[in-house]
């Protein structure tokens, strides 16, 4: 399964996620509710050819932001809120 890079990244800037761009890559680091710096982070090149995430991709991406891949996909598709994800990044 392939998710379109676009669609990714605005579905995390539209859950506290905030675009850092750097060199070659986004860089999209979470800020919790109150405004304070979590420390995660995750990348995604914008000088690739692909429009498209790898599924191997998709698991990193889900590592790197304290997620299984079945809940990023979840926070991606909208079916999981901000306050959803504070919770699981927070236990």
């Amino acid at each position: 399964m392939a998710l379109q890079k676009r669609k990714v990244v605005s579905a995390l800037t539209k859950k506290g996620f905030e675009k850092d761009n750097e060199g070659h890559h986004v860089y999209l680091r979470y800020r919790f509710l109150n405004g304070g710096k979590s420390g995660i982070r995750t990348r995604v090149s914008h000088g690739s050819k692909s429009r498209d995430l790898s599924n191997h991709l998709i698991a990193r991406m889900s590592q790197q932001i304290k997620l299984t891949k079945k809940e990023f996909l979840e926070l991606i598709s909208c079916s999981m809120s901000q306050c959803d994800y504070e919770k699981i990044v927070l236990s």
